[in-house]
Formats: C-alpha cells, sequence, structure tokens
C-alpha cells in the first residue's frame, strides 16, 4: 500500500462515486515508486462489492478521464498505472448531473516494462468475464483457450444471457454422459449448439450450476 495514492485517490473529485470507490481501491494496491498494481476483476469486485459489469463500466470511465491507464497483458491480469498526481485533481459535474471533464489529473507516462502494450479493447473485457460464466458453466473443461476464441465469434451471432441460458440446459442434460462423449466446448459454440431444440424437464435443476 503506498499512502500517497491513497490520499491523492481519496481527495480527487472523480464526478462519479463508484469510480471513485474503484481509484480509491486501485490506489490501495498500487506499488509506490511505480504507481502500478494488477488486481483481478475477481479482487476489484471483493474490494469494492460491484458487479464485473460495473467494474467494467468505471474503469472505462477512470481511464476515459486520465485517472488510470490501462495495459492489457497475455494470460495474467491488466496493468493498471495510476494518473493521479495532485491532490485537487477533479472532474466537475454540471446541475443536471452531466458528467464533463474539467481540470484533469496530470498525466503521467507508465512506467516501462518489457511487457508488450496492446491496445485496450473494451468489447474484449466484456467478453472475458461473459466467458468466464459461460466457462464456469460448461461440462467439459478442456482447451480454454480455443473455447475462448470461439466465443468471441459466437458474441457476434447471439448475447451472452442466450449462450448461457443455453449452456446450463446441456450442461444438466449432460450430468449422465461420459466426459468423453461431451463436445469440447469450443465445437459446441462453432456449432451454434445454443439454438439446439432440448427438453425443458432440466429447468428445475439449473438454480444448482
Amino acid at each position: 500500500m503506498a499512502f500517497k495514492h491513497m490520499a491523492l485517490a481519496m481527495n480527487s473529485l472523480v464526478g462519479d462515486p463508484l469510480a471513485k470507490l474503484l481509484l480509491i481501491a486501485l490506489a490501495d494496491r498500487a506499488d509506490k515508486e511505480t504507481n502500478q498494481c494488477w488486481p483481478s476483476y475477481a479482487r476489484l469486485c471483493q474490494d469494492t462489492e460491484m458487479s464485473m459489469a460495473t467494474i467494467t463500466r468505471k474503469l472505462s470511465y477512470l481511464e476515459g478521464h486520465s485517472f488510470i491507464y490501462r495495459t492489457k497483458r497475455k494470460n495474467t491480469s491488466t496493468l493498471y498505472t495510476l494518473r493521479v498526481s495532485k491532490p485537487d485533481a477533479h472532474v466537475e459535474r454540471s446541475d443536471a448531473q452531466t458528467e464533463r471533464s474539467s481540470t484533469l489529473p496530470v498525466s503521467v507516462e507508465p512506467t516501462t516494462t518489457n511487457l508488450p502494450i496492446e491496445p485496450i479493447n473494451e468489447l474484449t473485457v466484456l467478453h472475458d468475464y461473459d466467458f468466464d460464466d459461460f466457462w464456469s458453466v460448461y461440462p467439459r473443461k478442456i482447451a480454454k483457450n480455443t473455447a475462448r476464441r470461439a466465443y468471441a465469434s459466437a458474441m457476434k451471432k447471439a448475447t451472452a444471457d442466450e449462450i448461457l441460458s443455453a449452456v446450463k440446459i446441456f450442461s444438466a442434460n449432460s450430468r449422465s454422459t461420459e466426459k468423453q462423449y461431451i463436445p469440447h466446448a469450443a465445437t459446441w459454440l462453432n456449432g451454434e449448439r445454443w439454438l439446439d431444440d432440448v427438453a425443458n424437464e432440466t429447468w428445475g435443476e439449473l438454480d444448482e450450476l
């Protein structure tokens, strides 16, 4: 913990209460020298008691108003660099509660690392946590990265809720099926199996998933 980061975050007028709470949570974990931290989405949800969807929106807000800088990394959590560098940094709000940019924090270039910097794709972030919900339910967990790519393609054809509802039914119907006969998740997704006409007899069991 770096107390200077906590003080700066707490004294910043962010313009959004939930975004400020998230900024404080990030500041609590930031390295005092590099201004960086790398908590997972699950950790941020636990620290702030916000949902993943809310965390995603508020991270975009913080980055859009230059409070943080994000570096997407492969096979590990995102790297966050705090850009709050003075205690009077703030975003003003109009009487109609419309957010607009005002006096913003002085930008601090992120500390150079050996990690490749990739552009942040917010849609990819959304797909990541929706995929985690799908993967937690799918009955045969093999080739996760291949399944993740198939899921991203499937999201162009269906919503996350449609896929999740269908995979819950499929998982319930597969309880008595030997694992070797259950298709890989990527095969299920590429085959658009969420469109299958399945029996509704297992709906009562879905709460257990």
